[in-house]
């Protein structure tokens, strides 16, 4: 036997209005990620572990805020032993 439900199927109103908004803007906003988290679909991973559609660069950053260090990592998809 197999049950598949999703938050749509809450009938006992566990889930609170706040988190059901929630979960519809991530229907607008992230329409991959909604799929999967909220409606159980399998979606894969397509082409890239990281939708960077999502990914925006910074204009400039706000004057209070503190650069404390810049970092990058690359993974060039290679396995090595330690």
């Amino acid at each position: 036997m197999i049950h598949h439900s999703t938050y749509l199927d809450d009938k006992l109103g566990f889930l609170s209005k706040q988190m059901k908004d929630k979960i519809e803007r991530y229907k607008e906003t992230d329409p991959d990620y909604y799929r999967w988290m909220y409606l159980g679909e399998v979606i894969g991973l397509g082409n890239h572990v990281y939708n960077m559609s999502y990914f925006k660069p910074l204009e400039s950053l706000p004057d209070d805020d503190k650069l404390i260090g810049i970092s990058f990592a690359l993974d060039t998809g290679h396995q090595q032993s330690a």
